[in-house]
């Protein structure tokens, strides 16, 4: 598993490492909170245990509706069984760091050029929806389980754990001008684990947990537009 992850990550390098001179290429920094969904909580996303997220990402256009996005994404989960009064006398609890890794589809919603018929700059404002796929690293440091507990020994021989993940998201984007683009994103990730917060056996070992990241992007395009001369116009 470790192996294929690593596959996946120096498949995202290597996406990210294309000509950066193309005129459909921006680069760009994400900045929000993380959350998580599991076995210690009760809610899709407990508000009080938001924490802070940071990414960076590239973008290349492939068409007026269609985008290639590949991100690395670094974030932190926990949550515990004292913000519920039901849960307080079983005692779970947990954290831990997440790096991501991911190669994204984005469908702009209302995208057009952002060139018109002259040549020039117009401003795009969109919503877009995306999926893709990537891989997650994670190392949960959960509390209250049992010395003998089976989540206990799985993670006693394991520094850190890799695993495949799918996310569904939904943003907003909008054109500054012709170098900026700003927006607003939220995504809910599918990591194909029931142990991203060390719990499994002990609590609901049927649903696989979830983790989410939402907050604004920034991004500068590698672009210049020109008007394009009339017929006759001195150069």
């Amino acid at each position: 598993m470790k192996l294929k992850a690593l596959l996946i990550f120096q498949l995202l390098l290597s996406g990210t490492c294309c000509d950066l001179h193309a005129q459909n290429i921006s680069a760009g920094l994400f900045t929000g909170v993380s959350n998580y969904q599991g076995d210690i909580v009760k809610y899709q996303v407990l508000p009080k245990e938001s924490r802070f997220a940071y990414g960076g990402f590239f973008r290349y256009t492939l068409s007026n509706k269609l985008t290639i996005k590949s991100n690395v994404y670094f974030g932190k989960l926990s949550g515990s069984d004292a913000n519920f009064d039901d849960r307080v006398v079983r005692g779970y609890s947990f954290s831990t760091r997440i790096l991501e890794g991911g190669i994204n589809i984005e469908y702009d919603i209302f995208g057009k050029s952002r060139q018109n018929k002259k040549g020039a700059f117009r401003p795009v404002r969109t919503p877009y929806i995306f999926t893709g796929i990537g891989a997650v690293k994670f190392n949960p440091k959960a509390k209250g389980l049992s010395e003998d507990a089976k989540e206990t020994k799985y993670f006693e021989s394991r520094q850190s754990v890799f695993n495949y993940m799918i996310p569904f998201g939904v943003g907003y984007k909008y054109d500054w001008n012709e170098n900026y683009t700003f927006g607003i994103e939220f995504s809910s990730h599918l990591p194909f684990t029931d142990y991203l917060d060390g719990v499994s056996e002990s609590a609901d070992p049927n649903n696989n947990d979830w983790y989410v990241f939402g907050g604004v992007t920034a991004s500068y395009w590698f672009t210049s537009y020109k008007k394009k001369k009339k017929s006759g116009e001195k150069k």
